[in-house]
């Protein structure tokens, strides 16, 4: 087994993690690699689903379809795409038209509004109906992202930081109680369960900023 690509910790930091107060070592079955992978891909799914959206922005451009309202913004976070790091494409699939970034501050195009998952046209506007509108791109946290020395270099680091300790703290319930209920869903080849009906509340507290919103 491998972490999947929206883990939100490594291995490592959860050994670490759980190194702090328990008696496991390396060599104890319930430290081994294995199953500390297992136990951060469900956990870091099950962050995920609370949230309802990618958390980690993928490696690969995703493809987000949108209904135009005749306006000029592009509002990517109701897909749950915020912040955008990279936009391929932005294109009207109405009129088949692709529009591009504006390269100049009285030029026609696209800006965004990357923090908070907003594309803005200027000199177009989208048509009005279902999915008419195909924007390419990347959105999530970014480990790129946050290494650099920007108000949006921050947001990433901030929010990294944020799920990967509301990660490492559901991780660590569960590896002092991991006994199963009637609520539960089994983490295959672990002897663990998350409750899918609750989340600790201290652990909704750091995630509820990051859920996305349905408006």
């Amino acid at each position: 087994m491998a972490l999947n690509a929206n883990a939100l910790t490594t291995v490592a930091n959860l050994q670490a993690w759980l190194a702090q107060d328990t008696i496991a070592t390396a060599t104890d079955g319930r430290y081994a690699t294995a199953r500390c992978e297992a136990l951060i891909n469900r956990v870091s799914s099950h962050i995920e689903a609370y949230c309802d959206r990618m958390l980690i922005a993928p490696a690969a451009a995703y493809t987000y379809t949108l209904d135009g309202d005749g306006g000029t913004m592009i509002p990517l976070y109701r897909e749950g795409a915020w912040p955008i790091v990279a936009v391929t494409s932005v294109t009207d699939s109405a009129t088949s038209e692709v529009i591009a970034a504006r390269t100049s501050i009285y030029g026609t195009g696209y800006t965004m509004n990357a923090a908070i998952g907003v594309i803005n046209l200027h000199g177009y506007s989208t048509t009005p109906g279902v999915q008419t509108i195909a924007v390419v791109a990347r959105a999530g946290y970014d480990a790129t992202t946050a290494a650099l020395a920007t108000v949006l270099g921050r947001l990433h680091r901030r929010a990294l930081d944020d799920l990967e300790n509301a990660c490492l703290q559901l991780c660590s319930l569960l590896w002092h109680s991991p006994v199963p209920s009637a609520e539960s869903v089994q983490i295959a080849g672990t002897g663990m369960a998350i409750r899918e009906s609750a989340m600790p509340s201290r652990i909704r507290l750091m995630l509820d900023p990051y859920r996305r919103l349905t408006l």
